[in-house]
């Protein structure tokens, strides 16, 4: 089996799509188009049978390269987590709940941050045969949180009350947005089973303002004399 690539060719518009149609077909076209909202299907040994570019993206491996591989081959040891994840989804038929992951994986120079939720999918007798994941890269707003709080810290006595109090709100702002990406990630996984157009705008609605919140992050860190890595 070939190892993964570590160079990403991947884009958001680019997919990994099963052999056959079947219950997962419906989701393949609004996840396909998503530039901000990961999403995979894996079978019982935990490979790669769909991934959509952004997705393949976050993890820094072109989509053709997870296609039929395992989890592990492309996360390395950032997969001992998710595999847990994974593998109560198959014992329990239940969803996870949303959960921040953070971890380096072997294509990326730098640890990064993902909001996760896993959940099944069923064939048409009931039984679990695949996992489903849901994730939201949320990197640079960890980095750019951690370097406004760093920021505040060092920050003399003497500078105006009025700068801190900015730089504690940006902050606790960050952290509501990551409250509300787990909101509706978990929202997401309970309405798969929409109708294929409903969908598709849930899907889109949710990209729009992720990819808004990261343009905003973007310009809040120019405003600072400390860089986002």
């Amino acid at each position: 089996m070939a190892k993964a690539r570590k160079t990403s060719s991947a884009k958001p518009g680019d997919s990994g799509t099963p052999d056959s149609a079947d219950a997962v077909s419906p989701w393949l076209a609004p996840f396909s188009h998503a530039n901000a909202v990961g999403f995979a299907i894996f079978d019982d040994r935990l490979r790669f049978q769909f991934i959509n570019g952004a997705l393949a993206a976050f993890n820094g491996v072109p989509v053709a390269s997870h296609i039929g591989n395992p989890l592990r081959e492309v996360l390395g040891d950032a997969a001992d987590r998710v595999e847990l994840g994974f593998r109560q989804v198959f014992r329990t038929g239940q969803t996870v709940s949303p959960f921040e992951l953070s971890a380096k994986l072997p294509a990326r120079r730098e640890q990064g941050h993902w909001i996760e939720t896993f959940f099944p999918v069923r064939s048409q007798s009931g039984k679990v045969g695949r996992v489903g994941a849901l994730i939201v890269e949320v990197t640079r707003q960890r980095q750019l949180q951690d370097l406004l709080m760093r920021f505040r810290s060092s920050m003399h006595q003497s500078k105006a009350l009025e700068a801190q109090l900015l730089l504690q709100e940006l902050r606790s702002s960050v952290n509501g947005y990551h409250a509300a990406v787990a909101t509706s990630l978990a929202h997401l996984s309970q309405r798969l089973k929409d109708e294929p157009k409903a969908l598709a705008s849930l899907v889109a609605l949710l990209d729009k303002r992720l990819l808004k919140m990261q343009t905003l992050v973007e310009e809040v860190a120019t405003r600072f004399p400390i860089g986002v890595q």
